[in-house]
C-alpha cells in the first residue's frame, strides 16, 4: 500500500467532513490508500461523522480511544498504518483533491521524504471559496504558508527515532527535525497540497488571549528544552544536529514569551537560569543565545507583539466610536 493519512479527532464536528471528503476525492485507486482518524475522546459528534463514512469507504479506519492527547493519539494511528508513506493531517485542514496520483509518482523514486507546500487560511473561507491555480500552485486567498510532509514509514522504526508524547507544542515542527536528522533523502515539491485551517478557537490563538494557555505552553516548551539538552550532553545527536533541534526551542520560547508582560516572563527567564540553558558550556556545544542575546531577541519581539495588540484592539473599538476621519488621524501615531 503506498499510503496511511493520518488524522487525530478531538471536537471537530464543524469541520471534520470538509476534511473527510478532501481524503476521498483523490484520483487513485481505494486499495492503495488508508485513512486513519483516531477519535481522541471527543464529546461532540465527531464519532458519529466518522461512523457514518466508515458505511461509506472501505479505507477508512476508525479508531476510538479515551482522550490521551494528540501526540498519543497520532502515535496510535501509526502503529496500525499499512501505507509505505505516512501523512499526518488535522482534522479541521484539508488536502487537495486529487493530488495522490503525483505523490505516488514521485514515491517510485523512494524518497524518504517528500515536502510540499502548505497555505494557512481563514476558518470562515469554505472548502469551495479556495481557488487554486493550477499552473503556479498559487491560493488565491490565503494569510500564510508553512512546509508539509509525507515521511517513509519505516524512519519511525530506526533506533534513532524519539518519540516525544510530552512536547504538546510545536511536535509536528519536532518530528520533521528528528526524521530529517534520520532521512536521507528529500524531494521538495514547489506546489500546493495542504490547506491549514486557522481557527480563532485554536490552542495556538488561545494564546494570544489567554495566561493560562501561555503558561502551558511556556511549561512544557521548558520541559522539552531539558529532556533535549539531557540527550544532547548525552551524545545522542551530532553538534550540528543538536544545534538545530535546540535552537527551534529557543526561538519558540522567546514568541510565547513576548506574549507575556515582563514581570511574568523575567519568572521564566529565571527558570532556564536554573535549569543550565544558558549556562556557557551547554552554549558552547549548541551555538545557543547567551542570557544577554536571548533578551535582546525578546524584547525585539515583545515590542512587536505589544505594537500589534495595541493595533487589533484599536482597529476594533474605534471602528465603533470614531469618526472616520478621526480614525485615519490616530491611526497615522501608532502604524
Amino acid at each position: 500500500m503506498f499510503l496511511s493519512i493520518i488524522i487525530p479527532v478531538y471536537n471537530c464536528e464543524k469541520y471534520l467532513k470538509d476534511c473527510l471528503d478532501s481524503c476521498f476525492e483523490q484520483d487513485i485507486d481505494s486499495s492503495d490508500y488508508e485513512v486513519i482518524c483516531i477519535n481522541d475522546g471527543s464529546t461532540d459528534n465527531s464519532i458519529s461523522i466518522l461512523r457514518e463514512y466508515e458505511k461509506i469507504f472501505s479505507n477508512l479506519v476508525v479508531i476510538d480511544q479515551p482522550n490521551s492527547g494528540q501526540p498519543e493519539a497520532t502515535k496510535n494511528g501509526r502503529l496500525v498504518a499499512k501505507g509505505d508513506y505516512l501523512w499526518f493531517v488535522d482534522s479541521d485542514d484539508i488536502i487537495h483533491k486529487n493530488c495522490l496520483h503525483m505523490l505516488k509518482n514521485l514515491s517510485f523514486n523512494n524518497y524518504d521524504i517528500i515536502s510540499f507546500v502548505g497555505f494557512v487560511f481563514n476558518e470562515n473561507l469554505s472548502r469551495n471559496e479556495i481557488k487554486i491555480d493550477d499552473k503556479y500552485g498559487r491560493i488565491k486567498k490565503y494569510s500564510g504558508h508553512k512546509p508539509f510532509h509525507l515521511f517513509k514509514a519505516y524512519l519511525f522504526k530506526s533506533s534513532d527515532y524519539d518519540y516525544y508524547p510530552e512536547i504538546k507544542y510545536g511536535e509536528d515542527e519536532m518530528l520533521f527535525l528528528v526524521l530529517n536528522e534520520i532521512a536521507e533523502t528529500e524531494f521538495r515539491l514547489n506546489q500546493v497540497l495542504y490547506f491549514y485551517r486557522q481557527r480563532t478557537d485554536s490552542m495556538m490563538n488561545q494564546l494570544k488571549y489567554s495566561i493560562k494557555a501561555r503558561r502551558k505552553r511556556m511549561e512544557d516548551i521548558l520541559s522539552s528544552m531539558i529532556i533535549l539538552r539531557d540527550k544532547i550532553l548525552a551524545g545522542k545527536y551530532t553538534k550540528e544536529f543538536s544545534y538545530t533541534l535546540m535552537r527551534s526551542r529557543y526561538d519558540l520560547s522567546i514568541k510565547v514569551l513576548a506574549q507575556f508582560k515582563k514581570k511574568d516572563a523575567e519568572q521564566y527567564f529565571q527558570m532556564m537560569r536554573n535549569e543550565g540553558l544558558f549556562n556557557e558550556n551547554l552554549i558552547l556545544i549548541l551555538a545557543s543565545p547567551n542570557e544577554d542575546e536571548f533578551k535582546k531577541s525578546y524584547l525585539h519581539l515583545h515590542h512587536i507583539e505589544r505594537k500589534r495588540i495595541i493595533r487589533s484592539t484599536f482597529s476594533y473599538n474605534a471602528s465603533r466610536v470614531l469618526p472616520e476621519r478621526m480614525i485615519g488621524i490616530i491611526k497615522g501615531h501608532i502604524y
